[in-house]
């Protein structure tokens, strides 16, 4: 998905091309609708984007967020840091 405008209301946060990459194990599971199994690994990269000459063209990376599905983990620990 690409935000290209602040028309779009995430547009000041979240403007640009998005990326959004899940690892084999998980793959399945988005197919099927599935719940992802643990392991499961997804990326999101977010580039800055320009329009220039009719084409909208990137610009180098914003953020990039990496999430990991752990049944295992209590999320409590990780807020107490």
């Amino acid at each position: 998905m690409v935000i290209y405008g602040n028309q779009h209301p995430l547009f000041n946060h979240l403007g640009g091309l998005h990326n959004v990459y899940v690892n084999d194990l998980g793959v399945a599971s988005l197919k099927q609708g599935k719940a992802y199994p643990d392991g499961t690994v997804f990326v999101f990269d977010l580039l800055d984007i320009r329009s220039a000459q009719g084409a909208i063209e990137t610009r180098g990376g914003k953020f990039v967020a990496v999430m990991k599905k752990n049944v295992k983990l209590d999320i409590s620990d990780v807020l107490r840091g």
